[in-house]
């Protein structure tokens, strides 16, 4: 069994204090609680990149490769208002996992294609009613569903991870194409993170929701999807 960061160390590192640790802020109440600790000691699960749906269970580790190692230099060069186009998109390619592979963008993912697809569950056994190929046991389930709402579909924790980890490149290439703000923080408030670092970000007048990820305490990123500025043609 394998230690999986779900949230990188090499992420995490720029959040560090003078010690290279982590300060435990619980945000609901404004505070800082228990001991610093080390970036190797939070946000991990046991196999948690692993997916047995694939050929390769660990293909979440060869994704990460191309990312991860250059984290701190990519993140650095942005920072220093020297970024190219291939720091961008090894910052877009992390950022990514980040929006689909957190414990809480699986959980997340899992819930949204439940409610996806008990709409279509719900029209092929009203169109199937009455339908005399049906075997007789299906068929009086199906007519007890239409009366009493009784059935209900469970969509697997590992197809809604599989599911996520397929979407990881395109979701690379959109941030990418997206327009970014870089934000600097010269307040005496820092930008914090979490085990889901992702903000979804609403403009009263826009239901498209922007992203922002924080850096590290002073840098941070306003994505703006690509089709709010330029629709796709098509």
């Amino acid at each position: 069994m394998s230690k999986d960061h779900f949230i990188a160390q090499t992420y995490l590192s720029s959040f560090t204090n003078s010690q290279s640790l982590l300060i435990p802020y619980y945000k609901n109440a404004h505070k800082i609680i228990g001991k610093p600790k080390n970036t190797s000691a939070v946000c991990f699960e046991t196999d948690g990149d692993v997916n047995k749906l694939f050929l390769n269970p660990r293909l979440v580790d060869e994704y990460l490769m191309l990312f991860e190692n250059n984290w701190a230099s990519n993140v650095s060069a942005l920072k220093n208002m020297q970024g190219n186009l291939d720091n961008k998109y090894g910052i877009a390619g992390y950022i990514s996992f980040l929006q689909r592979c957190t414990p809480t963008a699986k959980r997340l993912a899992r819930n949204y294609l439940t409610h996806d697809i008990r709409p279509l569950m719900d029209r092929v056994i009203k169109k199937h009613v009455g339908d005399p190929n049906l075997e007789p046991d299906i068929q009086e389930l199906f007519d007890h569903h239409q009366n009493e709402r009784c059935m209900e579909f469970e969509i697997t924790p590992e197809y809604a991870h599989a599911m996520a980890i397929r979407a990881l490149v395109d979701g690379a290439r959109s941030l990418f194409c997206s327009h970014w703000l870089v934000l600097f923080n010269e307040t005496d408030t820092p930008f914090i993170t979490s085990d889901n670092p992702i903000v979804l970000y609403y403009e009263s007048n826009n239901c498209i929701a922007k992203t922002f990820v924080p850096l590290s305490p002073s840098l941070g990123v306003l994505i703006t999807p690509f089709y709010i500025s330029e629709p796709p043609t098509e």
